[in-house]
C-alpha cells in the first residue's frame, strides 16, 4: 500500500488512532477504504507480534516461539 494512512493499535488489537495524509484525499473512496483496512491490519499484526515478543521474554523464550526446552511444545 501507499502509506498514506497510518493506524495505531493497542496490545488487544483495539484501534487507538489513525492518521490520514492529505494526499490520501485524492484517492477514490474504494482505494481509501482499502488503505484504511490494510493499515489497520498492519497495526493489529504489529501489536500482536509485540505481545508475542513480550510474552516470550516473560516465559524465557526470547524468540517468542512455541518450543519449550523440556519437550513440551504446547498443551
Amino acid at each position: 500500500m501507499s502509506g498514506l494512512v497510518r493506524v495505531t493499535a493497542a496490545a488487544d488489537g483495539k484501534i487507538l488512532s489513525s492518521e490520514v495524509n492529505a494526499r490520501a484525499m485524492r484517492l477514490d473512496s474504494y482505494t481509501l477504504a482499502e488503505e484504511f483496512t490494510a493499515a489497520a491490519n498492519r497495526a493489529q499484526e504489529a501489536a500482536a507480534a509485540r505481545v508475542r515478543e513480550l510474552v516470550g521474554e516473560v516465559i524465557g523464550d526470547g524468540a517468542g516461539g512455541a518450543h519449550r526446552p523440556g519437550g513440551h511444545d504446547g498443551y
